[in-house]
């Protein structure tokens, strides 16, 4: 599997931050697809198909712990 752009994996942790932000459970209006339509498509437009992939990114994103030196 290819590893994605570091763009990409920020705009994952900026997607996730905001559908964390605003999502709540049982209330329609701010379930993912609400908060897609109400915050982050006028932030990022994107399909929901596409926020799902972000979200799945984001959440299995290895933790680099700050003192951890990385080779590139």
């Amino acid at each position: 599997m290819a590893t994605p752009h570091q763009n990409t994996i920020k705009k994952a942790l900026l997607v996730t931050e905001l559908l964390d932000q605003n999502y709540e459970q049982g209330n329609q209006a701010k379930m993912m697809h609400g908060v897609l339509r109400s915050k982050i498509s006028k932030v990022y437009p994107m399909s929901y198909r596409t926020l799902q992939r972000y979200v799945k990114l984001a959440r299995n994103l290895p933790e680099v712990k700050q003192n951890q030196l990385t080779l590139f």
